[in-house]
């Protein structure tokens, strides 16, 4: 024998198990009178058999076929078919075999169909194909705003026949692949809202409406279908210069120094808050805190607390002052928030982060020259413009750390963060943002839309004519919900 005593026991092993598994089968006998007769001198041979290594079994086995007749092999062959092709897949536990097959993407599982009919079972009692539209929502921003925009559909497939969900992921993939494609090459149906002579400040979107605060001191919401006023909001004093809104309420700021919460649906002004002694010049709202901040050289913080109510339809709310943020020496322009920062910054040429829980001030950014007019959060990276040679920074914000400039001759007037680079990514070059500069002024704003993983497109707000204008294929609306770009306030 040769060979080291762990190849011996892995060779023993190695056999035991190939007659263990081999023993199971039972094959077909020769055709003939007596073919089933083994002689004395064969028998004994492979009582011996089964002890040789595997690989002196296999020389023999060959030696064996090179010696017989054509006919006798194809025999052979046709008996061993059935041992060596075996579906692993419908022997196996249903969940057993639904995990397997979860993790093939949509080219394998169309192949996987075509196996047989009994996998294709598995695929369509399973749901895989729904489950693979969840699965590339929770990872791609467009294809959750993609099953938003067919909720209608994926209604109609929960009910129908559960095959019908391959189609339905068919056509998610092909509108997808068209929206890029148009992105791309620039195609797309502009439609233009005019605004009675009032200039646009803040608007936000969503797949069927638009909510705009203008000069004239109100807030509309307008149809995208039919691009036209469905709502009035009237109330501030002076011209709404930011808001957000959600499903059932809008948070407004405004010249006249006031924060008002509004009903959406019924259009009622539920509070006014009034602590701020100057123009309110942005806002956000993260769960149930509202964040805002003003000329004033204030942030402030609110709890937003909604109040039981008799009839399902009415809202009502608490809105409580919690803390001033104090610390800025100019007018604080943006103000962003999450749970674990509040990020400010201002015309004092710094950036501000501050704890969400307590209100501590954690870090002071000194990388601007000049006023900072514009700035977006999110993850561990702030995105910041200013109107300095630096133009656009690029900061870590847990290693207070300066990833990347731009020193961009154009003056940046919106900033606007889609997803931070990996923790390990070195190449923070291309760190995903995108930047409105002077050759949009005195446009406004934009809204961004994907192109791909990371690329965005430009939408622009014209405020010229008293018009605006937005792409209006509804697919186009930028990914992850509703959005509002940050705009320049006073520096």
């Amino acid at each position: 024998q040769t060979g080291t005593f762990v190849e011996q026991q892995q060779r023993q092993h190695h056999n035991a198990r190939g007659h263990a598994t081999m023993a199971q089968y039972s094959f077909p006998s020769s055709e003939g009178d007596g073919a089933s007769t083994v002689p004395a001198e064969a028998a004994a041979l492979v009582a011996r058999f089964g002890a040789w290594p595997s690989d002196q079994q296999i020389t023999t086995v060959l030696s064996l076929l090179s010696h017989m007749d054509y006919h006798d092999v194809v025999q052979v062959s046709t008996a061993l078919a059935p041992v060596l092709r075996r579906d692993f897949i419908t022997g196996l536990p249903a969940e057993l075999a639904e995990k397997i097959l979860s993790f093939l993407d949509e080219k394998d599982l169309c192949h996987a169909e075509l196996v047989c009919r009994a996998w294709k079972l598995i695929i369509e009692n399973n749901l895989l194909w729904k489950k693979m539209v969840d699965r590339r929502a929770g990872d791609e921003r467009i294809w959750r705003q993609m099953r938003r925009h067919r909720a209608a559909d994926l209604e109609a497939a929960a009910t129908a026949d559960r095959a019908s969900w391959k189609n339905l992921y068919g056509r998610f993939h092909q509108d997808i692949a068209r929206v890029r494609h148009n992105w791309r090459t620039g195609r797309c149906k502009k439609s233009v809202i005019e605004c009675q002579g009032n200039g646009i400040y803040c608007l936000q979107y969503d797949d069927t409406k638009i909510v705009s605060g203008s000069r004239d001191n109100t807030i509309k919401i307008w149809d995208i279908k039919t691009a036209t006023c469905v709502q009035t909001f009237a109330g501030h004093s002076g011209s709404v210069l930011c808001l957000q809104f959600d499903e059932h309420k809008i948070v407004s700021g405004s010249s006249d120094s006031t924060v008002r919460l509004w009903d959406l649906k019924s259009g009622k002004c539920l509070e006014i808050l009034k602590r701020h002694t100057q123009s309110v010049l942005h806002l956000r709202v993260c769960g149930s805190r509202l964040v805002t901040c003003s000329k004033d050289k204030s942030v402030m913080v609110w709890d937003i607390q909604e109040l039981p109510t008799s009839t399902p339809d009415a809202r009502e709310y608490r809105v409580t002052h919690v803390r001033n943020l104090l610390g800025h020496k100019a007018a604080v322009n943006v103000v962003e928030v999450d749970e674990r920062f509040i990020v400010s910054a201002s015309g004092d040429r710094t950036i501000k982060v501050w704890d969400t829980e307590s209100g501590n001030l954690l870090k002071t950014l000194e990388n601007h020259n000049r006023g900072i007019a514009c700035l977006q959060y999110q993850g561990d990276y702030i995105v910041s413009g200013s109107s300095d040679k630096v133009g656009v920074v690029v900061i870590n914000v847990d290693q207070c750390r300066v990833e990347q400039t731009n020193a961009d001759p154009r003056r940046p007037v919106c900033t606007w963060l889609d997803q931070p680079p990996a923790a390990d990514d070195q190449s923070v070059g291309r760190a995903r943002w995108t930047v409105l500069a002077d050759a949009c002024w005195p446009h406004r704003a934009g809204a961004l839309c994907p192109v791909q993983q990371g690329v965005y497109r430009v939408g622009i707000v014209r405020q010229q004519s008293a018009g605006l204008g937005f792409p209006d294929g509804r697919p186009f609306v930028p990914a992850g919900g509703p959005q509002q770009p940050s705009f320049p306030r006073a520096v």
